[in-house]
This record gives C-alpha cells, sequence and structure tokens, in this order.
C-alpha cells in the first residue's frame, strides 16, 4: 500500500532474525502486506526494545497486518535460508 513506509529493516539486537518497522503516513488505515524474497519461518510483532508483542499472520513470504492511521508497527521475522 502507498500508504505504509517501510522504515526500517534491520538485524534482531539478540539474533539473526530480522526487524522491520512501518509506519502509515497518509492518515488511512487498512490492510497492508509486506512481502518478502524468502519465505516466512515465524513472524511476529514487537515493541521498539524488540520484545514479543504477539503472534502475526503470514503465508508463504507474505506478513499481513491492519494499520491505523500514523501507526506505528514493528515486526519480527525469520526467514528460511
Amino acid at each position: 500500500r502507498p500508504n505504509v513506509v517501510s522504515e526500517t529493516v534491520k538485524q534482531a539486537e539478540d539474533d539473526d532474525s530480522l526487524v522491520v518497522r512501518v509506519y502509515e503516513a497518509y492518515n488511512q488505515r487498512g490492510p497492508a502486506t509486506l512481502t518478502f524474497a524468502r519465505p516466512i519461518i515465524s513472524a511476529e510483532e514487537v515493541n521498539l526494545l524488540e520484545e514479543s508483542v504477539g503472534a502475526v499472520a503470514s503465508n508463504g513470504n507474505n506478513l499481513t497486518f491492519a494499520i491505523t492511521p500514523y501507526q506505528i508497527r514493528s515486526f519480527r521475522v525469520r526467514l528460511a535460508g
């Protein structure tokens, strides 16, 4: 979605998974999907300290979530291979 901006992609502080931080930029709400180059093994939402907040739906290479106006969301994602 053009209103969802991927702000950060980095290695997690305590393991080899990725942390992806996105935000909603245009005062819109709705579903959003992040698509990765490799299949997702596991995904969870984390806070800014990278502590688990809860599970997130993923299917194959896609991570799907809802976002509200100006919301910031962070996810820890472990990819195959």
